[in-house]
């Protein structure tokens, strides 16, 4: 049924995600042993001034120290429309 559903949808393959996915969600654990212990690639990430948002796995790491990002849903969708990346701040 899961074929059909697609092939109507009009998607080839049914596992979602853009190009730049990040893959799988790892679990907690594996985060703290791969970022060596929560320190991770944070800082180079944070001093990057090309975006103002960070990646998807340091986004467990900026929860881990009490932070979130998100971003301003009253520009979203004005910002979409000129082809620019959302404004995010953190919390």
């Amino acid at each position: 049924w899961k074929s059909q559903l697609y092939s109507r949808l009009g998607v080839d393959k049914s596992t979602g995600g853009a190009d730049d996915d990040d893959g799988p969600v790892k679990s907690d654990e594996v985060i703290k042993v791969e970022t060596q212990q929560l320190r991770g690639s944070l800082k180079a990430s944070l001093d990057d001034v090309t975006t103002g948002q960070v990646p998807f796995q340091d986004t467990k790491l900026i929860k881990s120290h009490g932070s979130y990002q998100q971003d301003d849903r009253d520009l979203r969708e004005e910002r979409q429309k000129l082809g620019i990346e959302n404004a995010f701040s953190f919390m």
